[in-house]
Formats: structure tokens, sequence, C-alpha cells
């Protein structure tokens, strides 16, 4: 075999060094659960479980380097149409794109760092930093979620505090499996969007007594989002995820 890159090595490594025992579909580490315990900022890039080893490692680092660069920086743009009615608001036509910062990407590539990686029978998984981060073996510890409370957090689609303003997205469960956890990660992503754009319009008294389709058109860039929770319903077989941003920034979004 000839020489490696150093990130690629190190994966190949990891994932030789766990790949005797799968995983149970429901089990997973404490940092892919509780992301907001994690000491630097992370993403994840998932790859469907395949038996050759490299080649699930260097695109599962892809992936990763990808939703890093999308946290980074991303401009959100487009149109979407919901379903107003007393009970709420039914998504419709969705043409929201993410649009990450391509150069970002290209410049992680060289100096991203893998900090752990887990397989299950359906999925590998590979958490990755920009830089020297180092994580404790408690943060590596698997976790079944059949003994963890439903998080708060999960029927609570906006949320804020005095420092950081939160949303979360939804999947439901799809083939391949992982692709879920991508998706909720997205949309988590464009309800932040939303909820800072000041292009969402407001309904009026009249359309909040009717029904009403709404249309909603955004551009606008976002910077340094952090995921800060998953979750797998495992009654509704449901994917969420929770991204936060600090307020100051959300301020500073650029919207056009």
């Amino acid at each position: 075999m000839g020489p490696c890159g150093r990130m690629i090595c190190t994966v190949i490594t990891m994932l030789a060094a766990s790949f005797g025992g799968p995983l149970a579909g429901q089990e997973y580490p404490k940092w892919f659960l509780f992301p907001d315990l994690l000491p630097c900022k992370t993403a994840v890039g998932f790859e469907e479980f395949s038996s050759t080893a490299q080649g699930v490692g260097r695109r599962a680092t892809r992936e990763a380097v990808e939703a890093y660069a999308r946290l980074h920086r991303s401009t959100i743009t487009g149109t979407r149409f919901l379903w107003m009615s007393d009970g709420g608001s039914i998504p419709m036509e969705n043409s929201v794109r993410i649009i990450a910062d391509e150069d970002f990407a290209l410049q992680l590539k060289g100096r991203a760092v893998v900090l752990d990686t887990f397989i299950t029978k359906e999925f590998t998984a590979l958490l990755l930093s920009d830089g020297a981060c180092k994580i404790g073996e408690e943060l590596k510890e698997k976790i079944s979620l059949h003994t963890l409370s439903m998080p708060v957090w999960v029927d609570t689609n906006l949320s804020e505090d005095e420092e950081f303003l939160s949303a979360t997205g939804v999947s439901e469960k799809i083939q391949p499996p992982h692709r879920g956890w991508v998706i909720a990660e997205r949309n988590a992503i464009l309800a932040l969007a939303f909820s800072v754009s000041s292009t969402t319009r407001s309904l009026t008294e009249l359309e909040r007594q009717y029904h009403q389709k709404v249309r909603e058109s955004i551009h606008i860039t976002l910077r340094d989002i952090r995921v800060d929770g998953r979750w797998y319903d495992v009654k509704n077989k449901t994917f969420v995820v929770r991204v936060k941003m600090k307020k100051s920034l959300s301020q500073k979004g650029e919207s056009e």
C-alpha cells in the first residue's frame, strides 16, 4: 500500500480498531448525542456501512468536512410555501438551498483532525474538528437511548437564552438510515435561518382566521453554527437535531 494522508491514515486506524463489534442501532457515543459537552467545535460525517474500511473512511471524512463548512458559514437562499391554519403551519413546496463556504472547505481538508469514529450495523459516523482538539474517553462511551429520557428541547422548535438562539430540525427514518441525521441537521439550520431572517413575514389578523398559503423568501448568511444535541425518537422513528448560534452573530447576519 502506498503512503496516505495523515487524516485518512488516522481514520483507517480508528475504523480498524472498532470494526470488530458493530453497535445496536439505538446506541451512540456520548459525543454524538451530547455534542454540547465537546471542548471544541466539531462536525460529523456519515457513510453507509461497508466492509472496506479505507473507502468508508474517505467518504465519511469528506462528508464531515462539508458539514463543518456548512456550520462555519452558510448562505441560505430561496423560497418556501407554508399552509397556515389555526392548528399551525404545514410545509409545502420548498426550494431553499444551503450554500456552504467552499473555499473554507478546501482549506479545512488540509488541517482537519479526526477525533473519533463509531460503526453500527447500518452506517459509520466520524467526528471531525478544525485543528488540535482532544476529547476524553468518557465522551466516547456508548449510551443506549432506552436508558435516557427524551430531552426537553425535542418538543421545542425554537428557543433562546441570554447568549444563544436555538432551533430544531426533524427527519423521518429513511433509507439509508444515517441520512436522517443529515436531513434533520439541515432542517435545523433552515429553521434557525428563518427565525433570524427579516424577510419572514408575519401573518395579518385576517390570515390567522382563515387557512392561508404563505410564501416566505430568504437570503441570509449565518456563521459559527453549532450542533447542540441529537436524539432519535424510537417510538415515532424520527431523527431530531438542535443547532444554536450566538445572538450577536445572528444580529450581524447578512441578508438581502
